[in-house]
């Protein structure tokens, strides 16, 4: 094993050895040991940050347990062509918007409780000229759906293709598991990126709980589970996943 490897490796348990004795002398009198204790993630931020990945992001506390989701998906998921039904003149970044928000208004998707569907970021197209990307994601409970989401084209002709894949979320009868705190998602996030490369650096912009599910949708079945999973973030934009259950 290459030297680098070692050490990055002793790094790493030395940090967690740290974190383990400052976790048990805040929990000491403590029968429900408060893992996303101030204290403890003022350690991990430093831990972090003498292996170059700094935090400039808030570090959320969240609920002990989170239940596990069932989702079911439309049975006409993919994508989707129009000839546009509005004209748009001139095409404008707000224009587009409106556009988009009252097609998918219009499509009527089930909502069932605790569903939502936001409007996410709108951005010219690179691939196609004069077209506007906006982009949607389902929410279940203000908790974001990874799998499931609408991304609306609009040109002067108004929607001309949507790519659709969207599915509804319910709580699964499947037991609530102990959700893994944010310090320690973060130090498998330093794990992950270090192991492969013990140079790399970071700078962590976003780390929210979302519902992922173990593998991506294909467009063959009806329904799957989802998991809640901690979205990590960088400032170049890429995304790490790390499971938030045990």
């Amino acid at each position: 094993m290459e030297w680098s490897k070692i050490k990055n490796i002793l790094i790493i348990a030395l940090a967690l050895t740290n974190l383990l004795f400052i976790f048990l002398i805040i929990s000491a009198d403590s029968k429900e040991p408060d893992t996303d204790s101030p204290v403890l993630l003022s350690e991990t931020e430093a831990v972090l940050k003498n292996n170059g990945i700094e935090i400039s992001a808030e570090i959320p506390s969240v609920e002990k347990e989170i239940s596990v989701l069932t989702l079911t998906y439309d049975g006409d998921n993919g994508t989707f062509f129009y000839t546009g039904s509005v004209k748009l003149s001139p095409l404008t970044e707000e224009a587009a918007i409106k556009t988009a928000d009252d097609f998918v208004e219009n499509l009527g998707l089930p909502s069932p409780d605790g569903n939502e569907i936001r409007r996410g970021s709108c951005y010219l197209s690179e691939e196609i000229p004069d077209t506007y990307v906006v982009t949607y994601g389902s929410y279940y409970n203000n908790c974001r759906l990874e799998d499931s989401y609408l991304l609306c084209y609009v040109t002067e002709d108004g929607v001309v293709r949507m790519k659709k894949n969207h599915a509804s979320a319910e709580t699964s009868s499947k037991s609530r598991p102990k959700t893994v705190p944010a310090a320690t998602a973060l130090l498998k996030y330093m794990n992950q990126i270090k192991t492969a490369d013990s140079n790399a650096s970071a700078e962590i912009t976003d780390i929210t709980i979302v519902y992922k599910t173990d593998a991506p949708y294909g467009g063959n079945i009806t329904s799957d589970t989802a998991f809640p999973t901690w979205k990590i973030t960088s400032s170049d934009g890429a995304v790490s996943y790390i499971p938030a259950y045990n």
